[in-house]
């Protein structure tokens, strides 16, 4: 398997992140925060194709905007570090900016 190169294997480093930072963020006595992965996708999904991309989507919520902002700026950090080798690319889209609940979108690209 040397030389692969899977964005599908980014995408599931991220979802154990995201609960792992969610898990400290939520228990570290600075106000509520839940993250949750709804969706999961590789396509073009074949069981015997390596995806040319992954998505994640992550609905992040906290009542403190801190932690969220906190949460958005180390999902960006950790998405571009999963995203290794450098010919992968990700990214982390804002859908509500400027509330306090946001959802995420990681996508991981193959080029």
């Amino acid at each position: 398997m040397q030389g692969r190169r899977d964005p599908l294997i980014a995408a599931a480093h991220m979802v154990g992140w995201v609960q792992r930072t969610a898990l400290e963020l939520a228990t570290g006595g600075r106000g509520h925060f839940v993250a949750t992965i709804g969706i999961i996708e590789a396509m073009p999904g074949g069981s015997n194709v390596i995806p040319r991309s992954a998505r994640i989507v992550i609905d992040a919520r906290s009542e403190d905007r801190r932690l969220m902002d906190e949460f958005r700026q180390r999902l960006d950090a950790e998405s571009r570090s999963a995203a290794k080798p450098p010919t992968w690319s990700a990214r982390s889209l804002p859908a509500y900016p400027t509330m306090s609940r946001r959802r995420a979108t990681l996508a991981c690209r193959r080029y």
